[in-house]
């Protein structure tokens, strides 16, 4: 508890919000009581929404659930929360990324692209410039997705980057 007491209060300072008391031990029952192994996503769902029931705008909750979701490959419902998430906190870089990913797969290459890009303001990843220029690639825009292996390639250089980048020029 002591752990999570610190994490919440540098999360409420970073994001200008207040993360009720209550949440924090409403969360360590409940993932104690559920989720004694890693393996048990949909226990962690219930966690999740049972803290959202108390506190419905706790942000960190929603992303949260929607990582959960991100990791089982449910894209729609980790959609849902990401949005929710951002509804309460438009900046947080993490659940945009992530969101944005979760577009990408979902085949909205557009939607994609722009919240990336939101995403890249606040925070530069290279793993943000592989997903616009693939989304590039799929709407078949070889031209701008090397645009864009270029500047993440400036920005953030990485492996990766330069891997996808040769693919795309072949």
């Amino acid at each position: 508890k002591e752990i999570l007491m610190k994490l919440k209060t540098i999360y409420e300072k970073y994001h200008f919000v207040t993360v009720d008391n209550d949440i924090v031990d409403l969360i360590i029952d409940l993932s104690e009581k559920y989720v004694y192994d890693r393996n048990q996503p949909d226990k962690a769902i219930e966690c999740y929404q049972k803290a959202l029931e108390y506190q419905p705008k706790a942000q960190v909750a929603w992303s949260s659930m929607a990582m959960v979701y991100l990791k089982e490959g449910d894209f729609k419902k980790a959609n849902e929360c990401y949005d929710k998430a951002l509804d309460l906190i438009p900046d947080d870089d993490t659940s945009l990324a992530n969101n944005a990913f979760c577009l990408m797969q979902l085949g909205e290459f557009n939607k994609s692209i722009e919240m990336s890009k939101k995403s890249l303001e606040i925070t530069p990843s290279s793993s943000v410039y592989n997903n616009i220029a693939w989304c590039y690639e799929m709407l078949e825009d070889y031209e701008k997705a090397i645009e864009i292996y270029d500047e993440g390639l400036k920005n953030t250089p990485s492996p990766a980057l330069y891997n996808n980048k040769s693919w795309s020029l072949r």
